[in-house]
């Protein structure tokens, strides 16, 4: 027997609210309806070319007409079922249908209206063509990511999640926002060790990921005037050996490149490096009164270059910090993305990337730890956290599009802050795609003041979603 019920919740036993599909409710399933809606869709054109173009599209609600026929034996017994069935077409509720095995679950929108004329009509007749509006997809009873929980290193020379993690298996079949709960016992701290931490969150969901590297080591890199490697190996730095570069400025304080290489830094084209990366330096100071100022310029080489505004160090610390050095498109210029007509995805690699630095005041070096690339052109976000330590929801199912607050590991209470976590970034919350690699990079403290984050800490965050489906009948 098919289900098709109001109940209390996404879960894998609800509660039923109103079973319309059970005496005396009866729904004729031949008839039901539950087609997705056509897309809404912009199209843009001019005389000056033939056709259109499609600049957006995006789905609207869905429209579910649930045929059904109320059979009772007396007319207190119709009174009564009319009136519950009013009561939820009145207010939001979630519609649970289900053939075989399967649940699908519906979101509705409430319409008082909508039930006032469906209670008048039954009352003339004992059937209907119930007429439900709904979000545009169905959803699927919540799902914990394949491999969480995720331990996620600060370390991106670490053997396991360096830095980012992997999503994969991803159910539905269309995109789903996701749910990250951060926790953590470690020596970063209890719960979670986000307590007045700068996190960037970001994503990449295209392509093959593992292609990209989105780090280059300092020690790799070609060293200019003043720039050599670290005499002995740096506990604070990520890698092994000697893992880092040494700015001196001896010979020339001023604004001069001291480290260039190519990005990805093993110069190869790809069409995974496509794309626009906000980009990081870690660094310390050897002196923590210096003033040093850094910028990254790319493109060809020291002649043809594009310039990013220069950024000065922490003041009053050593670090290591990180400083942002703004952002690199990937190709320079102009963009085909494909070969003609063929469809053919173009590859790319960035020729040459510099970072410049001078000593404006003191007699300190600067070390360069590493520059990570953060691909900017996905979903991505930067969240100051409150400055009272929790375990952390970060959560991209909410109306507003998202949200940071304090949850049990349950997620069955909110807990209360004085302060409120800080959001900017503007690229969104992370969906997860089904049928790809999903990779969330998360740097876990850019902190612009320069506050430290130990390079072997870690975060551990479990991972879930709600699948989604725009087909009526899921897998």
């Amino acid at each position: 027997m098919t289900t098709w019920q109001f109940v209390d919740s996404i879960a894998a036993a609800p509660g039923v609210l109103l079973d319309i599909n059970a005496a005396p409710f009866y729904v004729d399933i031949q008839r039901v309806d539950l087609s997705p809606p056509d897309y809404d869709q912009s199209w843009s054109d001019n005389a000056l070319s033939h056709g259109s173009r499609l600049v957006w599209e995006k789905a609207p609600n869905r429209t579910i007409v649930v045929p059904i026929h109320i059979m009772t034996s007396t007319a207190a017994a119709m009174e009564t079922a009319i009136t519950q069935l009013g009561n939820q077409l009145a207010k939001n509720g979630i519609l649970k249908v289900q053939y075989g095995n399967t649940p699908l679950y519906f979101l509705t929108f409430g319409n008082p209206s909508y039930a006032m004329k469906v209670r008048r009509a039954l009352t003339a007749s004992s059937s209907i063509d119930l007429k439900i509006i709904a979000e545009p997809f169905g959803l699927g009873p919540r799902v914990e990511c394949i491999g969480s929980p995720f331990t996620v290193s600060n370390n991106p020379a670490a053997g396991t999640n360096p830095t980012y993690f992997d999503i994969t298996g991803v159910l539905g079949d269309v995109p789903t926002p996701l749910l990250l709960v951060s926790q953590n016992t470690g020596a970063s701290g209890a719960p979670s060790g986000l307590v007045n931490k700068w996190s960037h969150i970001a994503t990449r969901r295209r392509g093959t990921p593992s292609n990209l590297n989105t780090v280059i080591q300092a020690e790799v890199m070609l060293a200019s005037t003043d720039t050599a490697l670290l005499a002995s190996n740096n506990a604070a730095f990520s890698g092994a050996g000697q893992n880092g570069m040494r700015v001196t400025f001896t010979t020339n304080a001023g604004m001069t490149v001291r480290l260039s290489d190519q990005f990805p830094a093993d110069g190869v084209a790809r069409v995974d490096n496509r794309g626009e990366y906000k980009v990081y330096a870690r660094c310390s100071k050897t002196v923590a009164g210096d003033t040093i100022d850094v910028q990254l310029r790319y493109g060809t080489g020291v002649v043809n270059q594009i310039s990013n505004d220069v950024q000065r160090c922490p003041a009053g610390v050593t670090g290591p910090f990180f400083l942002d050095l703004g952002k690199v498109p990937l190709p320079i210029g102009p963009d085909p993305m494909v070969a003609g007509y063929s469809q053919v995805q173009t590859k790319t690699v960035l020729g040459w990337v510099g970072l410049y630095a001078q000593r404006v005041a003191g007699t300190g070096s600067l070390d360069i730890d590493y520059l990570y690339f953060v691909p900017a052109d996905d979903q991505t976000l930067i969240v100051k956290f409150p400055n009272q330590d929790s375990t952390y929801a970060i959560d991209g199912t909410t109306e507003s599009g998202g949200a940071v607050y304090g949850s049990s590991t349950a997620l069955d209470e909110v807990f209360n802050f004085a302060s409120m976590a800080q959001i900017t970034g503007g690229g969104g919350f992370p969906e997860v795609i089904p049928g790809v690699t999903n990779r969330i990079y998360f740097l876990r403290n850019i902190d612009p003041l320069g506050s430290t984050d130990a390079v072997g800490d870690t975060t551990v965050f479990r991972a879930y979603y709600w699948p989604r489906f725009r087909e009526p009948i899921r897998p």
